[in-house]
């Protein structure tokens, strides 16, 4: 378990099942509780959930009752900016470092299929797919099992979403061929898909100033647009007007830009050059 107090500073939590009678009901998620006598130690264990060294235990002693009045914040994010982890050349790239929360928009899927690959031991259905921030940075997510599958279904019923914001909270992270990879950590790891979060919410009201920078493919493709459009205008260049906030909103789920977001994509103050 992970045990968060209303400064947001979060612990490892550990019960032995004899020790649960009388609140094993009680430990769920988003409960707020009163927790006395517990005992606290150093956590040695090689893989972490929290950045802290600590832990608490809930032995025979300890009393867990509810508390009506919660404290804190709900969900505890921690978001990492994607460039502020940085690749460390000492450490083993082969190695996961956790955890880690992040936040961003969906770029792009990788193609998926329903077979299996190996995870820890374990045939699981996996999931790749680019996130990216506001200040244009990616990192890619690779999501196994149950993960895998809320996107995967998050994808099938949603084809036309166009604005796909993912939060994925205790994750895991490494660097391969200098990208940077998060994963889920077991199943500790939250994933959340466009939900109704404050977090979210607020990020979806940021992107409505972001303006996705044109890739050398799609300025070519504005440009034989506009020309097929002027046909033989004489003007050396033209000004290409933003008709849309909906710039760079093509829904994530699809690899080629669709022509019935030809002027979409276009944006003010762009000049387009009409000379050979």
């Amino acid at each position: 378990m992970i045990f968060m107090d209303q400064e947001g500073t979060k612990m490892q939590a550990f019960v032995l099942q004899k020790n649960t009678t009388g609140y094993e009901h009680l430990l769920k998620e988003n409960q707020c509780l009163t927790i006395r006598n517990p005992s606290m130690g150093e956590n040695r264990q090689k893989v972490k959930y929290v950045h802290t060294s600590f832990k608490i235990n809930l032995n025979p002693n300890t009393t867990v009752q509810e508390c009506n009045e919660p404290v804190g914040a709900e969900w505890g994010f921690d978001f990492s900016p994607f460039d502020s982890i940085v690749d460390d050349p000492q450490d083993d790239s082969k190695s996961f470092k956790s955890p880690i929360d992040v936040i961003g928009f969906v770029v792009k899927c990788l193609p998926s299929d329903d077979k299996s690959d190996n995870n820890n031991g374990k045939d699981e259905k996996k999931t790749t797919f680019i996130l990216e921030d506001l200040q244009h940075h990616q990192i890619y997510v690779t999501l196994w099992g149950c993960y895998a599958d809320q996107i995967l279904d998050f994808e099938k019923n949603n084809k036309d979403e166009k604005n796909v914001v993912v939060v994925v909270q205790f994750g895991k992270y490494r660097f391969w061929g200098g990208n940077m990879y998060v994963s889920n950590l077991y199943n500790v790891t939250r994933v959340l898909i466009n939900s109704e979060v404050k977090e979210i919410m607020d990020f979806k009201k940021r992107m409505a100033h972001y303006e996705n920078p044109l890739t050398p493919k799609k300025r070519d493709w504005i440009i034989r647009k506009s020309q097929e459009k002027i046909g033989t205008s004489t003007s050396k260049e033209v000004i290409v007007n933003k008709e849309s906030q909906e710039i760079g909103k093509n829904p994530p789920w699809e690899d080629e830009l669709d022509e019935k977001w030809s002027d979409l994509y276009m944006l003010a103050t762009t000049t387009v050059n009409l000379d050979p």
